[in-house]
């Protein structure tokens, strides 16, 4: 992924990413060094936030030619989100 390195052309800290994601500087951190896997739902705010697409941020510049591999992880991680998400 290229968390770090939009963030930084953005001329950004990983502070001002996180409180402007409302989530903790740690966890944050986590995730850009892949010492975490971060949720869906962080993808989609992030992209929204750098206004690029969730091809561009998972390091997928053309999407014709996604790898399965990608595909399976990126279902999987939604499928996750939907499960805990539509718990009552």
């Amino acid at each position: 992924m290229k968390l770090k390195e939009i963030r930084k052309k953005k001329n950004l800290t990983q502070k001002d990413v996180s409180e402007s994601l409302g989530i903790p500087i740690n966890t944050y951190t986590q995730y850009e060094l892949e010492y975490r896997e971060a949720p869906i739902d962080f993808y989609i705010k992030l992209a929204n936030f750098y206004g690029v697409t969730l091809d561009y941020l998972l390091d997928n510049p053309n999407p014709a030619n996604e790898k399965k591999i990608r595909v399976f992880s990126a279902r999987r991680r939604i499928n996750r989100h939907l499960q805990r998400t539509l718990r009552f």
